[in-house]
């Protein structure tokens, strides 16, 4: 009797009692990191019910022959960069993928396109066709942080179907204004996509909080970005939600800011390839 409620002395021991908090802690933050790991997932479900094209088929095949389309006119002039370029947007594409199998769960080849157009835009369709307009990466992507913001938001868009279904008149020439009103989505959408962005970039060791920061500068530059907004007012809300969003995962008052940061060899060649383009 004596050696049982030794025991159980031995149990109650204080070095006990910080191993089962300690083993406890472990557990709750597991579960809470288990947690964020699945939740877009969860959360993005019904949205991605009402928006998603994944299952029509003829629509998809129909949006990539519009992207060839307007490579194909006479009016768009395609800059090629160099295949070191192309090398780092895979890697960086591969990077994001292997770190978020279970939000990119389809094989798809990423095919890189970048328009002369001094007007700032990006857009992507089926097909895996990611379009970036010179404009766009000589103005606005300082650092390699705001390239992978933008192009992981078009992997999402890519990897989900998520097309608003319409029909397109040929006309002959389609205008980047059209090519950017059959991808635009709306408001809503877009808010729940952020959120997949900012922990899609935080799994594949990027700084998500760059994700603000590239929203920011489109607000603080709508004159530019009126062609890729069609409502320049919803950059404010969307701008407001992703902040209130990040403010719930911890980072004070949403602040952020990417100056500074340092990029890699692989990005200013890109830059290089870009800025010897004359627009």
């Amino acid at each position: 009797m004596k050696k049982v409620r030794k025991s159980f002395s031995n149990i109650l021991r204080p070095s006990c009692w910080r191993v089962f908090f300690i083993f406890s802690a472990l557990l709750f933050t597991s579960c809470t990191s288990i947690r964020n790991f699945l939740w877009p997932e969860n959360q993005f479900n019904s949205i991605q019910k009402q928006i998603s094209v994944e299952n029509n088929a003829d629509y998809l095949d129909h949006l990539e022959a519009v992207a060839i389309d307007y490579l194909a006119s006479k009016r768009v002039s395609e800059v090629k960069i160099s295949p070191r370029s192309v090398r780092f947007l895979e890697s960086a594409y591969k990077k994001i993928v292997m770190n978020n199998e279970l939000i990119f769960k389809k094989k798809l080849k990423l095919n890189f396109h970048f328009i002369k157009s001094k007007t700032p835009f990006y857009f992507s369709l089926p097909g895996g066709h990611v379009f970036f307009s010179v404009g766009l990466v000589k103005k606005y992507f300082k650092n390699k942080k705001i390239l992978i913001s933008a192009l992981t938001f078009e992997l999402v868009k890519l990897h989900k179907n998520l097309f608003i279904k319409t029909q397109v008149v040929p006309t002959g020439y389609l205008r980047v204004e059209k090519m950017l009103s059959l991808t635009r989505l709306p408001l809503q959408v877009k808010i729940e996509i952020n959120k997949w962005v900012y922990f899609a970039m935080k799994r594949s060791g990027y700084d998500s909080s760059a994700l603000l920061n590239w929203i920011q500068i489109q607000n603080k530059n709508t004159l530019d970005f009126t062609v890729q907004w069609g409502r320049v007012g919803n950059i404010s809300r969307e701008e407001f939600s992703l902040k209130n969003f990040m403010i719930g995962q911890g980072i004070e008052n949403g602040n952020t800011t990417t100056a500074g940061y340092n990029s890699s060899k692989e990005f200013y060649h890109l830059l290089k390839d870009i800025k010897r383009i004359n627009i």
